[in-house]
């Protein structure tokens, strides 16, 4: 029989490739990549520091756990950093930090905080971020590598403490007799009345020491009545509504004769004054006006002071809210204002307190201020400034200890204006002592809680 040899030659190649395969299949060949990039991270629980006191009255403090994940981590590609927008609590040890969840590719390392080298990096390990650190990580084709700096932010202050700065004693200040205070656009403007008769101060508002003085030609002027109203100013001479464009000049022209004691808040479109006796309103710049109501028995006389909130459900709706003395006793009434015109509300008298922690205290010259969504209210309390106290339920209840008053801070007379972030700014007359602070959480900045992969 005649033998296949083509067939038998064929056989034997397959054989041989099938045998080189297997005696070559314990070696896996690896895949290089230049791949080094940190797609995730998120930190795990935290230890955060709280302050009290112990039983013998020494500071101690203890602790309470931060969801890590609570801040979330932004890795932003481009520019090779790590950051939670939104910055931890206050007290929070940042110093070991340990994360529930990290994803790179390759390997990563963290620069040493002592050596400056390169160490390997756990991400399930304490480490320490109380300072800015570089982690790097590196592609498996032992080339390529990406470096990030991670920071972990953290508040540095708490957020209902009053954070008071002193501002200097200007002399002109210390001169002050009681006025009234604006602040905003980056500046501060107070009018006050002196012995040589009634002056403009400004100044910037983050240096208020900063003044500069200028007598008003109107030596009649009841400073304490300006309101502000847009871009014009309103107050009262001798009874009479003037206005003012530059705090400087005031005119009574094309303004309704008027036999008023004060003007006392501006709404967007309101202006409210008295007489002692009635509220009126004007709703076109102080040209005419109207009588809100018949007389009240209950009327404050004394120490007058107003201000005008808006709502926050609805921007065409505001409150005013009027405040001071009748009988030594304090007296407030408020008044919703339709911005729409569609509306015309009573006004309505809002009866004492009887709880005493929470009652609106006796004061002399009142300063009413919207602020923290709220009513600060100070003044001038036995000569000197008042503890500041304020209502968030509309003059119902007031609380003292949430803007707490500058230690040092000693006064004959109180000047007080609240400007952006919540800084309230406290001129005050005798000492002539400059103050400005807030409560810090209203200064921080809104931040959007992100996440970038």
């Amino acid at each position: 029989m005649k033998k296949n040899i083509f067939g038998t030659a064929f056989f034997l190649l397959c054989t041989l490739i099938t045998a080189g395969s297997c005696a070559g299949s314990d070696d896996t060949a690896q895949e290089t990549t230049g791949n080094c990039i940190i797609t995730q991270a998120t930190m795990g629980s935290l230890v955060r520091f709280m302050p009290t006191k112990a039983s013998d009255g020494t500071d101690s403090t203890y602790t309470v756990t931060v969801q890590g994940s609570g801040y979330p981590l932004t890795i932003d590609q481009l520019h090779g950093t790590i950051c939670n927008l939104d910055s931890l609590p206050v007290g929070t040890d940042i110093s070991r930090i340990v994360f529930s969840s990290f994803s790179a590719s390759g390997t990563v390392s963290i620069k040493s905080l002592t050596t400056g080298n390169d160490t390997v990096f756990s991400a399930s390990d304490s480490t320490d971020f109380s300072q800015i650190r570089l982690i790097t990580a590196y592609a498996t084709d032992g080339v390529s590598k990406r470096t990030y700096a991670i920071e972990i932010r953290r508040h540095q202050e708490w957020p209902d403490s009053t954070t008071w700065t002193f501002g200097g004693t200007p002399s002109e200040v210390a001169a002050s007799m009681g006025g009234r205070a604006f602040a905003g656009a980056g500046q501060l403007t107070a009018f006050i009345s002196t012995a040589d008769g009634p002056h403009m101060l400004t100044a910037p508002a983050a240096t208020p020491a900063e003044m500069t003085i200028a007598t008003i030609g109107t030596t009649n002027l009841n400073v304490r009545s300006v309101q502000k109203q847009g871009n014009t100013y309103y107050a009262t001479a001798d009874g009479q509504v003037v206005r003012s464009t530059d705090g400087l000049t005031w005119t009574a022209d094309g303004l309704q004769a008027t036999n008023f004691t004060s003007l006392l808040a501006a709404g967007t479109k309101t202006l409210i004054a008295t007489d002692g006796t009635y509220f009126y309103s004007s709703s076109d710049g102080a040209r005419t006006w109207a009588k809100d109501a018949s007389e009240m028995a209950s009327m404050p006389q004394a120490g007058l002071s107003g201000t005008v909130l808006t709502s926050a459900s609805d921007p065409t709706q505001e409150r005013a809210y009027v405040i001071g003395t009748r009988e030594g006793k304090s007296e407030l009434w408020c008044r919703t204002l339709d911005t729409t015109g569609e509306v015309s509300h009573a006004w309505m008298h809002l009866a004492a307190n009887e709880n005493e922690d929470t009652t609106c205290p006796v004061l002399d010259n009142y300063t009413l201020l919207p602020y923290d969504g709220g009513l600060l209210l100070l003044g001038e309390a036995g000569g000197n400034l008042s503890t500041p106290v304020i209502s968030y339920d509309g003059g119902h209840t007031w609380k003292s200890g949430i803007l707490k008053r500058p230690t040092d801070a000693t006064a004959s007379t109180v000047c007080a204006a609240v400007g952006e972030g919540g800084q309230v700014y406290l001129l005050l007359g005798g000492t002539g002592q400059i103050w400005y602070g807030h409560i810090n959480r209203l200064g921080w900045r809104e931040v959007k809680k992100a996440y970038k992969e």
